[in-house]
């Protein structure tokens, strides 16, 4: 007999792994604890967090995915780390103070980063989601179905009806989406409402269109707080009026023609003219204190 087997913990490992493995030797179970720690590991890896245009991501899921993400509620994950833990369609995204439910692609990007649209930070800033965040799992059953979800377009200078809006509400929610009191969406006009994008010379300028969830009801509960799905056939959609409001800001641009030899990294620049970088800053700066949501801009 080995000395180490009269181990006092030894022993217990062992008592541990005839019940767990009664029909397997011992030395299962301490693989079996291994591959735990392991995946625990993995499961609290820390990542940071990078803003990518609402354009990029919405081509990345356009292009590459079979499912029906929504570039805003998507988070770009390396391919590798959802291999690793089994990563499915859904996570949760924690951060120091929140968490938050959002679904999931895994992408060829560095394993450190998740990549995020504009619209998801503009969203997330209000909840105070901090770097780093971890991911993990998440079962589409555990969130719940909302009885009714009222939401408004944010007024702009652009001629849009309310024959537009109906167009786009109904193409994006054909599929179920997760939603949040307070949250902006960006709907991608060519993609929701192609008619109005190539026939109107009003709207051929207009890239987004932007609408802000008001309520949520979900059960006896008037006024939910955070994550739901609305689903078209059990979810009733209403409108409300139209309401000015603050809308994420863009300072890059995603080139396509650089995006698939270069990565996506190299086909995000920034919007502002080169050599007035330090000038933009000063004016953001200036007009910052002055605006109520730092974040954003008002259209």
């Amino acid at each position: 007999m080995f000395p180490i087997f009269e181990n006092t913990n030894v022993k217990i490992i062992l008592y541990a792994s005839k019940i767990r493995f009664k029909k397997y030797p011992a030395v299962f179970y301490p693989f079996y604890m291994y591959l735990i720690y392991k995946y625990l590991l993995k499961m609290g890896k820390k990542f940071k967090i990078r803003t990518v245009p609402d354009d990029l991501i919405f081509y990345i899921l356009n292009r590459y995915s079979v499912g029906c993400q929504d570039p805003n509620t998507t988070v770009i994950v390396s391919r590798g780390f959802a291999a690793s833990v089994d990563l499915g369609d859904f996570a949760k995204i924690k951060g120091d103070l929140v968490k938050k439910s959002v679904q999931v692609f895994a992408f060829d990007i560095p394993d450190d980063v998740v990549y995020i649209s504009e619209t998801f930070r503009f969203n997330t800033d209000k909840f105070n989601l901090r770097e780093p965040v971890t991911l993990s799992p998440l079962h589409p059953v555990s969130i719940k179905i909302a009885n009714e979800v009222e939401i408004c377009l944010i007024s702009s200078g652009h001629d849009i009806t309310n024959r537009m809006c109906d167009v786009l509400l109904k193409n994006y929610f054909r599929s179920p989406k997760l939603v949040q009191k307070g949250n902006i969406i960006a709907l991608n006009l060519k993609q929701y409402a192609p008619e109005f994008s190539y026939t109107s010379y009003k709207t051929n300028s207009v890239e987004y269109v932007h609408f802000k969830y008001l309520k949520i009801k979900c059960g006896d509960d008037e006024d939910c707080a955070g994550d739901y799905f609305c689903v078209k056939g059990e979810t009733e959609l209403k409108q409300s009026a139209h309401a000015h409001g603050y809308v994420p800001a863009k300072f890059e641009r995603f080139l396509q023609c650089k995006f698939e030899n270069n990565g996506a990294e190299a086909a995000v620049i920034n919007k502002c003219p080169y050599g007035l970088e330090d000038t933009l800053d000063s004016l953001r700066r200036a007009v910052s204190p002055f605006l109520k949501h730092s974040k954003g801009i008002i259209e």
